[in-house]
């Protein structure tokens, strides 16, 4: 029998196994149930990103079929692969959350700088700052102006550029 790969039944698939796995102590592994799409299109951008969010979330901690993969891991476009290479960078970031320790609050570079002063001029800052923000490769984060000088290039294009350089 034929089961889609990201129907809602089966999105807690890897979080069982991971809940296990920790429970024991071990690592898990489970697939990150890939998109269904036979396109590099939006339906294989969003089905890819929920599913690594939620494989990602649940704890475990070696996903496989996780990236490239369209027709549900039937064909491989090296395009994708690059996106969902991103997309698993900033879930996984996400999914560490934001780091809260007396060292990185820096109660005295706070009463240091002040109210309602900048903080962005402070070697904390900076040394926290690198690790707390996702730094995208891929995606165009200038003005539409920028974008339109550059040749208006999609997701698609830019990717297939990268790929064909490598």
């Amino acid at each position: 029998m034929y089961v889609a790969n990201s129907e809602p039944a089966i999105w807690h698939r890897g979080e069982d196994r991971a809940v296990v796995a920790m429970f024991y102590d071990i690592p898990s592994r489970c697939g990150a149930r890939c998109a269904e799409s036979k396109l590099h299109d939006m339906h294989a951008g969003y089905k890819t990103a929920l599913n690594l969010l939620l494989t990602i979330l649940s704890g475990v901690n070696y996903i496989s079929y996780a990236a490239g993969e369209h027709e549900s891991a039937l064909s491989i476009s090296y395009e994708k692969l690059v996106i969902d290479n991103e997309i698993i960078g900033s879930t996984k970031q996400a999914a560490r959350g934001i780091e809260v320790t007396s060292e990185s609050i820096a109660l005295e570079v706070i009463k240091g700088v002040g109210w309602g002063e900048n903080f962005l001029s402070e070697s904390h800052t900076l040394q926290y700052l690198r690790d707390e923000i996702f730094h995208t490769k891929n995606a165009t984060t200038h003005t539409y102006e920028v974008w339109k000088e550059k040749g208006r290039k999609d997701t698609q294009e830019r990717q297939k550029e990268k790929v064909n350089k490598s």
